[in-house]
């Protein structure tokens, strides 16, 4: 039998209803016309396939959406990461030129030969710093050379300021 033959039905042995269509036996409910072909079967099932393909799309209808905004997510993570590894190995490098500074200062090493010390280790920088100490003669840090103030040994000021000064000195009791 083809999908558009009606299916062969078993006589219901009851009055036709008006219509044509026979009438309702015992098990059938009332208004109930039987499907004869699948061309019935697909009109009758139509509506609901729809609903459903419709009720089931819908969760999923944000789902480009979603997948664009976790794709934006991966760039702006993979972008800070970058940012992170970058920053931490500045702080790296700033700690370590601070370390050598510290070291060469506390070898004697002039403020301008920290960067010349070499190391990975704070041991390894002591290590050099001390073998450039030694090299340089610098052994002993010394301390800074202070200029002592220039109190009477100034020059007396030229013009009209040295009047000034005289007045100055003279409340100071010099």
């Amino acid at each position: 039998m083809d999908g558009n033959n009606p299916i062969p039905t078993a006589p219901t042995g009851g009055t036709p209803a008006p219509g044509g269509a026979p009438a309702p036996t015992g098990g059938e409910p009332a208004g109930f016309t039987p499907i004869m072909t699948q061309a019935d079967f697909d009109a009758a099932i139509a509506p609901r396939l729809e609903r459903e393909r419709r009720t089931a799309v819908k969760p999923y209808s944000d789902y480009e959406s979603i997948k664009a905004d976790l794709a934006a997510a991966r760039t702006a993570t993979a972008s800070l990461r970058d940012q992170l590894t970058a920053a931490n190995e500045k702080i790296k490098g700033y700690e370590a030129d601070s370390a050598k500074t510290r070291i060469a200062l506390e070898a004697g090493l002039p403020y301008g030969m920290a960067a010349r010390l070499n190391g990975a280790t704070e041991e390894e920088i002591r290590a050099d710093a001390k073998a450039l100490a030694e090299m340089l003669g610098a052994g002993t840090p010394t301390p800074p050379q202070t200029t002592p103030p220039l109190a009477n040994t100034e020059p007396p000021a030229p013009g009209e300021n040295a009047t000034l000064l005289n007045f100055l000195k003279s409340l100071k009791g010099e």
